[in-house]
């Protein structure tokens, strides 16, 4: 049987690099607006505050992104009784042969 590696998908880890580098700007942005909430700089001139907008906006997507990503799917009533169905069975099975004593594990030993 030959080992062979499966090939990661560059393309989605080139992604989330690029997008964690362009998050920088708007990371630095919230610390320093946080830091100081009634003083913290404002960029001077119409087009650099509105690329610090949209690289907070682009920074807030991807948070929500990264927050969708992560949760799990939701199960139909149907699916929740099913794997419930299968657990069940895996635990009797495994109780059941818990408690079998195997004819190989018992020695008769002769009254006296």
């Amino acid at each position: 049987m030959s080992s062979t590696k499966r090939k990661s998908n560059t393309s989605n880890s080139t992604a989330n690099k690029k997008a964690r580098t362009t998050n920088e700007a708007a990371i630095q942005s919230v610390q320093s607006i946080l830091a100081d909430v009634k003083n913290f700089p404002v960029p001077e001139g119409t087009e650099a505050v509105r690329r610090a907008l949209v690289d907070l906006a682009l920074y807030a997507r991807s948070l929500e992104e990264d927050l969708l990503a992560s949760k799990p799917k939701e199960k139909t009533a149907a699916e929740v009784e099913a794997a419930a169905e299968k657990l069940r069975a895996a635990a009797k099975s495994g109780i059941r042969k818990q408690m079998t004593v195997s004819s190989s594990f018992v020695k008769w030993i002769p009254s006296p």
